[in-house]
């Protein structure tokens, strides 16, 4: 199956789509919130197409934003202490008071 395929309903079938940047707002924890993220458009009726990796990596984006917007640590970042710091998981979650 082509990657770059996916079901339009517009068109009621299979068709090849294009990858745009837009601006996004979403709402978390009953908060708006606006961010830069990417949508998928049918290149055959232009309408806007569901494509399961782009949606995730909007809300990743969202969820990103909450972070920065609330000063709350990324992911990425919680993810990079062990390796920088040659500390193990658990040893680290004691650390921080998380529990095992």
């Amino acid at each position: 199956m082509n990657r770059n395929k996916t079901f339009c309903e517009e068109c009621r079938r299979d068709v090849e789509y294009m990858v745009e940047t837009a601006t996004i707002k979403g709402k978390l924890k009953g908060e708006e919130y606006e961010y830069t993220g990417k949508k998928a458009v049918c290149t055959e009726c232009g309408s806007e197409v569901y494509v399961a990796d782009i949606e995730d990596e909007n809300l990743k984006a969202l969820y990103d934003t909450y972070r920065q917007k609330n000063g709350i640590i990324s992911l990425e970042k919680i993810l990079e202490i062990p390796q920088k710091y040659n500390i193990g998981k658990r040893p680290l979650s004691l650390l921080l008071g998380w529990g095992k």
